[in-house]
This record gives C-alpha cells, structure tokens and sequence, in this order.
C-alpha cells in the first residue's frame, strides 16, 4: 500500500504515462487489446525485474562497501550533477540568446 501511495504521488509518474506512455499505449492499440496487455505487462514486468536486481544488489552489496567509499562515490555523482546542471542551463541560455 506505501508502495502504491508513493507511486501515486509521484509527479513525474503521471507526466511519463501522459506523454511516453500514452505514445506506447497508441502503438500497442495497433494491436487490439492483447497488444495493450502485452505492453502493459512488458512494461510492469520489466520494472519489476529492474527493481528486484536493483534491490538485490544494495542488499548484497552492503557487504563489500564501506562508509569511506560510499561517501566518496556519493561525492562525485553529486559533482557530477553539478557538472552537468551547469552544462544544461549553459546551453540553454544559448540557446534562448544565441550566445555562441
């Protein structure tokens, strides 16, 4: 049910379904309702499978990590987030001002 309620209020959910999804649903149309319950149980069972590794993985890999390196490959995704805010917002404002 938590699981649920997080999905639900995530924004971003209901924005993929409205453009990417809906775009997919369209496609699988073509296909009659088996084409949309074969898409829509790709789609679940391709999360599913994504997420159960993802979780076996924090799970075991607890195991072979320490707190040093943890906080040191924290550090450097977040520079890299950094990194790639400002080249995003660079060449937007190019882009906007044609700025070359």
């Amino acid at each position: 049910a938590a699981g649920v309620l997080a999905t639900l209020a995530n924004p971003y959910w209901f924005i993929w379904w409205a453009t990417i999804g809906a775009g997919y649903v369209a496609i699988s149309r073509e296909f009659g309702w088996q084409g949309v319950l074969l898409f829509f149980s790709g789609h679940i069972l391709a999360d599913l499978a994504s997420l159960s590794v993802l979780a076996a993985v924090l799970v075991t890999g607890k195991r072979f990590i320490t707190d040093r390196l943890y906080n040191g490959i924290v550090a450097v995704l977040g520079v890299f987030l950094i990194v790639l805010a400002v080249f995003f917002c660079r060449a937007g404002v190019v882009f906007l001002f044609r700025l070359n």
